[in-house]
């Protein structure tokens, strides 16, 4: 019997919720889910997290894990 090729696995995604709570550019809280692929490092999730809040990417970023 001929075994039949594999069938290639899509990449694993994951859905992030990115909550800015106060900043000098906000009126209210903003709160986006991004959704970013399991190879992504974390200069990729920066891009995309910038992307989602439509920030320029002018000042050195931070992360909090909550």
């Amino acid at each position: 019997m001929k075994k039949l090729p594999k069938t290639p696995q899509p990449p694993s995604i994951h859905r992030l919720r990115a909550t800015c709570v106060s900043g000098p550019w906000l009126d209210e809280e903003c709160v986006r889910y991004i959704d970013i692929p399991e190879s992504a490092n974390l200069y990729d999730l920066h891009v995309a997290i910038q992307d989602a809040v439509q920030f320029d990417d002018e000042f050195k970023f931070h992360y909090f894990a909550a």
